[in-house]
Parts: structure tokens; sequence; C-alpha cells
């Protein structure tokens, strides 16, 4: 079998549009590179789950509000999506990409993920 009949019928488990960063690579590209950090979870949500830390450039944007957001988005700088999941962070990436804003990249694991890993965050699970 040839090499581009192995790579064709390799599948991945998340499809390379929505492969995301690790909470560490992603706090470091916000802080380091400029990357704009946008969390889309709920209000509800953050409530519940509490903040990224107030002290972090962080944009915060209504799930269905995405299309408002993007508007200030279109920049050179990377968007770091922070959303309750992974699913949920490639249906926020796929919105922005669709409305012009490239590139853009998930957060694995979600804001779960980032309290976990000890990334800044204030709150009720602070």
């Amino acid at each position: 079998m040839s090499a581009l009949a192995l790579a064709t019928d390799w599948t991945p488990s998340r499809p390379a549009a929505t492969a995301g960063l690790s909470p560490r690579a992603a706090f470091q590209e916000v802080v380091a590179l400029g990357a704009v950090l946008l969390d889309v979870r709920p209000a509800a949500v953050r409530a519940r789950e509490g903040e990224v830390a107030s002290w972090l450039p962080v944009w915060v944007a209504a799930p269905g509000r995405l299309h408002e957001a993007a508007a200030g988005l279109r920049s050179s700088a990377r968007v770091v999506v922070l959303a309750s999941d992974d699913d949920a962070a490639a249906g926020a990436i796929e919105q922005l990409r669709r409305a012009g804003v490239v590139p853009c990249v998930g957060v694995d694991g979600g804001f779960a993920a980032w309290r976990s890993a000890g990334m800044p965050v204030e709150g009720l699970a602070a």
C-alpha cells in the first residue's frame, strides 16, 4: 500500500480543524504571544463554574452572539476559544471562521481542563 493510500485511510479522533491547545499552551499564547482568549460559555455556566481571572485579557461572548464578537476579533491575533467542552469549542470555532475570524483554536478539555491545569480562575470555582 502506498504512503498516499495510508494517509487517506487514516481518520483522526478529532478533525484537524478543531484540534486544540492544552490549557498551558493556550495561557502561554495569550500572555506571551498576544492571542485573544474568548470565553464562549453562557453566563449561567460561568457563574456556576467560575471565570477566567480578570487580570487576563479575556473577551466574553454568549454562544448565540458570536457574530457580534467576530466583528471585533478580525485581526492578526490568534483567537483561543474557551468553552465548556471540545464540542462547544468546535461549534464556536466553526461560527467564527465562517464570520472571517482566522486563525482560531480551542482549549482542549474546556474550562474544566483550564481550571484543573492550575490556570488562573476566580469566582466560585477558584
